[in-house]
């Protein structure tokens, strides 16, 4: 019958014309869609006369009725949200007018390919315009940061995941073209050894900042995290570790230390150099791969002495 004929197609952009052309059709009438109170029960009854001579029932002229309403609702909705999302976006940029227009549009292009609204990319581009980044590259972070919601193991916001990846661009002095390297290495450690992305993204955000002023990379970061969370499976405890271990050996740099001095004599005392060819302070990551090289054979003395004076008793 003509009401199995009735379709309703929704994308991302809702073209209203097709909704009342195909009223239209059902009804034999150009009566027009109206979310006026008053025009909406006139349209009742018309509809109601034209169900009639359609040959439809009431009933089923009504659920057309209402299916179109649901998706106009639906729709101004949207319209609702996309704008108080540019609302706060541009309070931090200064598209307007045309380039506001074509820049909203690459977000919705660009959301589209991974499953987020236009007002989700907007907030997103928001967070990121916010930490200072350009127009065009707050918009490639937004569908980075898009992704990163679409695969971690567990919920992760918005906010979550900007935060987390402004972070690492920032701690470890890395452009935003590396964004989805991030994202990319902490879902391949995720996917291949006994930790959660929520998990390491959560600690490494606790040690990113003391870690990356030592010079260890974000690679190194992760596998330092990774290794010790899979023994502990407290990511959170080996993160904070990590920042007492790092603040530690950053002593040695100070003379007036008796921290400083006693790591000195001890990486002296088992030639492990803390220092460059240059004089620069290394690696902790490359220094304690020294120690690593030598641990099977130090007594059980010396390992609770360097354990102590190198990581607080920790």
């Amino acid at each position: 019958m003509a009401s199995s004929d009735w379709k309703i197609l929704v994308g991302v952009e809702l073209d209203t014309s097709s909704i009342q052309s195909q009223l239209s059709s059902l009804t034999g009438k150009g009566s027009k869609v109206s979310l006026n109170t008053s025009d909406a029960t006139k349209g009742l009854n018309a509809m109601s006369g034209s169900a009639k001579t359609a040959g439809m029932t009431l009933q089923e002229a009504n659920m057309i009725w209402n299916g179109s309403i649901g998706v106009l609702k639906s729709f101004a909705s949207q319209i609702l949200e996309v704008d108080a999302s540019l609302t706060e976006f541009k309070k931090v940029s200064d598209l307007q007018g045309n380039s506001l227009a074509k820049y909203t549009q690459k977000l919705q292009t660009m959301g589209k390919t991974i499953g987020k609204t236009t007002s989700e990319m907007i907030d997103l581009s928001t967070e990121f315009k916010k930490s200072g980044y350009s127009e065009s590259d707050s918009a490639n972070l937004a569908k980075v940061a898009g992704t990163y919601m679409n695969v971690a193991d567990e919920a992760v916001s918005a906010g979550e995941a900007s935060s987390f990846i402004i972070a690492q661009l920032k701690a470890f002095k890395k452009p935003a073209s590396e964004a989805t390297h991030i994202i990319d290495a902490l879902n391949e450690v995720a996917n291949n050894y006994a930790v959660s992305s929520a998990d390491l993204s959560q600690s490494i955000g606790n040690a990113s900042s003391a870690l990356g002023v030592g010079n260890v990379t974000y690679e190194e970061t992760l596998g330092l995290l990774t290794a010790g969370t899979e023994i502990t499976r407290n990511s959170n405890k080996v993160s904070r570790a990590l920042v007492s271990v790092q603040s530690r050996y950053n002593q040695v740099l100070d003379d007036s230390s008796s921290t400083g001095e006693k790591l000195q004599n001890w990486y002296k005392k088992h030639n492990i150099s803390i220092k460059d060819q240059d004089g620069n302070l290394r690696s902790l990551y490359d220094t304690l791969g020294d120690v690593a090289k030598q641990w099977d054979t130090l007594s059980d003395n010396e390992k609770k002495y360097f354990i102590n004076i190198q990581a607080g008793g920790l």
